[in-house]
């Protein structure tokens, strides 16, 4: 890869390096299954692109891996898979290799070998551990990657079609995920993929990753009205009804653990992040009650609206580079709040769709602009780090950094 001549976007995110090699005759966002789709995925220093060419059923696909330099990436292996399925999108690796369908692709190497179980699809990977589902939505497995000597830890019932998403408390020992089991008439896998879900009645709880038990079930509307969410802490889950003022407390399998009670509803928190990452429990009390945020290495503040009075960034007025100013979701919103390695970077993005919103570069508390390639829900991207997302833009896979 060589660093793109090309005019670079006139902000303070721009175009880093740039692989001027063919995506194909068109690329999709993950999830859609036009005849060449482009998939991202990175983790640490690789970057995984795969072109699937036709549609599931009959498709095959190029795959690339790459090293990424801090001159942009190297490659490193090419292979072709037939039959391809991708991996689930947003999810790390499962040890050290990406699942696609029947087959394991080595994230470093390359190198190709069978899946440990036959005619499942992965659902959720989380490091050591996945879930895979069996294809006629019979059963769902958890498994360890046991250092390269796979073994089943648990087998269930079906699980929700979709857990890519599936928000996570703990590791992958001993965590437990918030799903969603349908109750009553499930749609067939080709209506599901169409989009024509049940409107049956749904039952939500928390599943056990030890042993795939769930807890603390309850009924729950199919609406898309019931806009009950729930935020991960570090030590349990913040769960908030529609127009409600406070908040209740859960611990990880979703036992009730007290509620909160908001001091004043004209600030909200936009960021809130503790020395090890997502605050605990009594951390978000003690900020939402008491106004204590002493505990917090990041800490970005606002009113509700985010417009009638300045944001804050640890007491500072947030500086603005961009030419509008982006709506930051709140905390109550699941936005999701990454660092960069060497602590300059502040990267907001939304969960689901997982888009970039706002950069705040934390050595200045100023807010500045992302290029339209990293914000526009239409492209494939992949967020690496705090300071590096990769687009694919046209025929090109760029790679976006702060300047500076």
């Amino acid at each position: 890869p060589t660093p793109s001549d090309r005019s670079t976007y006139a902000g303070s995110w721009q175009e880093a390096w740039s692989l001027d090699e063919p995506t194909g005759d068109g690329t999709a966002t993950s999830g859609t299954d036009d005849d060449t789709t482009t998939f991202l995925y990175a983790f640490d220093d690789r970057l995984v692109v795969a072109h699937r060419h036709g549609y599931s059923s009959t498709s095959h696909a190029d795959v690339t891996g790459y090293l990424i330099k801090a001159d942009g990436p190297e490659r490193a292996w090419t292979i072709t898979m037939n039959e391809f399925t991708r991996h689930p999108v947003r999810s790390g690796p499962w040890g050290s290799k990406l699942i696609m369908g029947g087959e394991l692709v080595d994230v470093v190497t390359g190198e190709v070998s069978d899946a440990p179980w036959k005619h499942a699809s992965p659902k959720f990977t989380l490091n050591g551990f996945v879930i895979v589902c069996d294809d006629s939505d019979t059963w769902c497995a958890g498994w360890d990657w046991n250092d390269g000597n796979p073994s089943e830890r648990w087998r269930s019932g079906p699980l929700e079609e979709d857990l890519q998403s599936a928000q996570v408390v703990g590791d992958d020992a001993t965590g437990h995920i918030r799903i969603q089991r349908y109750t009553e008439n499930r749609s067939s896998d080709r209506s599901r993929r169409s989009g024509s879900s049940t409107s049956g009645p749904s039952a939500s709880g928390f599943l056990s990753l030890a042993d795939g038990s769930i807890h603390n079930s309850s009924n729950s509307s199919s609406s898309k009205t019931d806009q009950t969410t729930y935020i991960p802490a570090a030590d349990g889950w913040l769960r908030r009804s529609k127009n409600a003022s406070g908040f209740e407390m859960l611990s990880p399998d979703g036992t009730p653990a007290g509620a909160v009670k908001p001091a004043t509803t004209d600030d909200e928190y936009l960021v809130l992040l503790s020395p090890t990452g997502p605050p605990t429990l009594d951390e978000y009390r003690r900020a939402y009650e008491l106004g204590d945020t002493g505990w917090a290495t990041t800490a970005l503040t606002s009113s509700r609206d985010g417009r009638s009075r300045p944001q804050l960034l640890n007491g500072r007025p947030l500086a603005n580079r961009t030419p509008s100013t982006p709506r930051v979701p709140t905390v109550f919103e699941d936005n999701r709040a990454l660092l960069s390695p060497d602590g300059r970077t502040l990267l907001v993005t939304r969960s689901s769709p997982d888009i970039p919103v706002v950069a705040v570069d934390l050595t200045t508390s100023t807010a500045t602009d992302l290029p339209p390639e990293v914000t526009d829900g239409d492209h494939v991207r992949v967020t690496i780090r705090a300071d590096l997302i990769i687009a694919v833009v046209g025929t090109r896979i760029v790679g976006y950094a702060p300047t500076g």
